[in-house]
């Protein structure tokens, strides 16, 4: 059973406030953060675009948790990472994950760096909750943006009662992409990297500006052609039995689309038109895949150095989808001027 708090998401506020929202800091100095530190960007430690999406999961889930049957599946539409939130290892980060009501419409996700000098100067404290009484409207909150807290994701909310992985198009049969991948008529356009050789693979995201820490090489081996990749992912450890769908794991997903950008430089996520995640029981999962279909070649990326792609997480042995990404967008950051703001390319 999940923590009530989960690791994350933290706290809900409910003080004066007419939106569900919840607050947590982030202190990369205590054991259930410090695994975010393996997730850097030319230097900076970025909180993932795949965070974004395990926060509003577990802000949607804890506001279903009062119903009888928990949804087939959470789905995230219009998805926009549009800020970067650079954690800092001697500085707390505060982040409020707020749910637009009534019914599940949007999600929005901020960040301030905790405490600031006004926070000190507040007769209120550090709770937050004299925030929470003057910025009760999601405009209220976005307006102050500018002046100290920072939004980074938002997204459109979708939930599904009867969508299940047999509803799935064809094209994602498993045993299909597996077998694409193992066709012998086509093994000259087929490249392969097994686990023995996975750690040359993260030294070289490392030397383009993604830095993958161990919690973060989730990809045990890979086999590929120029424009789709099959990789197979580590099973769950302990710690992400506390996770809806844990950050690093979403994440294997994110960089299976690296690999066909090798020699673009440094990359991150800017939007996803459309994630599903299935209510699945990750106490049996089995054997992980990603499987990544890009829209083109690599040799198809446009002038702004973006590309993009659709991506499933499957269990092969159970023969289960646990997370669908249609149209997620990568973005070289060789073509932004600011590496903290993906605005323009969104």
């Amino acid at each position: 059973k999940r923590q009530e708090c989960h690791p994350l998401l933290g706290q809900r506020l409910w003080s004066n406030q007419q939106l569900p929202t919840w607050k947590s800091i982030i202190n990369l100095q205590t054991a259930k953060h410090a695994y975010l530190i393996d997730h850097q960007v030319q230097g900076n430690i970025f909180f993932p675009a795949a965070g974004f999406i395990e926060l509003a999961l577990a802000a949607v889930y804890q506001l279903l948790s009062h119903r009888s049957a928990a949804p087939t599946a959470v789905t995230f539409e219009r998805v926009e990472f549009l800020q970067a939130c650079i954690l800092n290892k001697d500085e707390l980060t505060e982040i409020y994950t707020q749910i637009q009501m009534p019914g599940y419409k949007q999600f929005s996700i901020y960040s301030r760096r905790y405490p600031s000098t006004k926070d000190a100067l507040r007769k209120m404290g550090q709770s937050g909750t004299d925030l929470i009484q003057n910025y009760q409207s999601n405009n209220d909150l976005h307006n102050y943006t500018s002046r100290q807290w920072t939004l980074h994701s938002t997204g459109l909310i979708q939930l599904q009662q009867k969508k299940t992985a047999l509803e799935i198009p064809s094209i994602y049969n498993f045993d299909t992409i597996q077998a694409t991948f193992t066709d012998n008529n086509n093994r000259s356009a087929i490249w392969s990297i097994d686990n023995n050789h996975m750690s040359n693979l993260y030294r070289y995201f490392r030397r383009s500006g993604n830095y993958f820490g161990p919690y973060f090489q989730q990809i045990k081996s890979l086999s590929g052609t120029n424009s789709k990749v099959l990789a197979e992912c580590s099973q769950q450890k302990e710690q992400d039995e506390k996770y809806y769908l844990f950050p690093p794991l979403l994440d294997s997903c994110f960089q299976s689309s690296l690999i066909l950008m090798i020699g673009m430089g440094a990359n991150v996520p800017i939007s996803i038109d459309k994630i599903t995640v299935f209510n699945y029981d990750n106490q049996k999962q089995q054997k992980l895949f990603v499987y990544n279909s890009s829209h083109s070649s690599v040799n198809g990326l446009t002038k702004d150095y973006n590309y993009s792609a659709d991506i499933i997480l499957f269990d092969q042995q159970q023969k289960q989808l646990i997370a669908s990404v249609e149209n997620i967008k990568i973005q070289s950051l060789a073509a932004i001027d600011n590496v903290k703001d993906f605005t323009r390319y969104s």
